[in-house]
């Protein structure tokens, strides 16, 4: 026998409840990996540097915003994960720091999206990433 599955559609009202929230962990979340002072902060904040050219150990690295904010994230629901809300941003990073060798490096990148994972609504999950 054929079987016909007419799902409700899906309830996306407490994206909008949570905006303050979902904003407040985003800010917060990038706060945090800005403080990290890392050539490579944590995966979850989305920008960094893997290695230098020649291997030299970047341990003394700061991080801050040129340009962008996220005072006006627009969270839409994904298509794939009913828990998860995407926002883009425009988020202009610089990083400079000294080497272990004193050569000065700096860089600059560009955050292009927040993601907020809501799996668990008493510690949303929020990272940043690049495209």
């Amino acid at each position: 026998p054929e079987h016909v599955i007419d799902p409700e559609p899906l309830n996306y009202g407490w994206v909008y409840d949570a905006l303050p929230t979902l904003k407040q962990a985003a800010q917060a979340t990038l706060d945090a990996c800005l403080e990290e002072e890392a050539f490579s902060p944590s995966a979850h904040c989305g920008f960094g540097f893997s290695r230098t050219e020649d291997g030299t150990t970047v341990d003394d690295f700061t991080w801050s915003i040129l340009s962008g904010n996220l005072d006006q994230l627009t969270f839409t629901p994904s298509a794939t994960d009913p828990l998860q809300v995407t926002a883009p941003i425009t988020v202009a990073l610089h990083g400079e720091g000294l080497a272990s060798n004193g050569s000065r490096y700096q860089g600059d990148q560009t955050l292009t999206l927040v993601t907020a994972d809501v799996t668990d609504p008493a510690a949303v999950s929020i990272s940043f990433s690049r495209t």
